[in-house]
């Protein structure tokens, strides 16, 4: 009975390099839009939480 060893951190390497590969691959178009709506998001709250400071009246 023989047994094959593969080392922990390579495997997990080579499963987030072909997890990356495939996503690139298959859904670039679904990531980038989704990191664009997070950044949208995000920019929007500040530019909201800034004229808030900035505003005279009190809330």
């Amino acid at each position: 009975m023989t047994e094959y060893h593969l080392p922990i951190s390579w495997a997990m390497n080579s499963t987030i390099v072909n997890d990356a590969t495939y996503c690139r691959s298959h859904i670039p178009n679904a990531l980038a839009f989704g990191f664009l709506s997070i950044c949208t998001q995000a920019f929007t709250y500040i530019k909201v939480y800034e004229s808030r400071i900035h505003s005279p009246s009190s809330i």
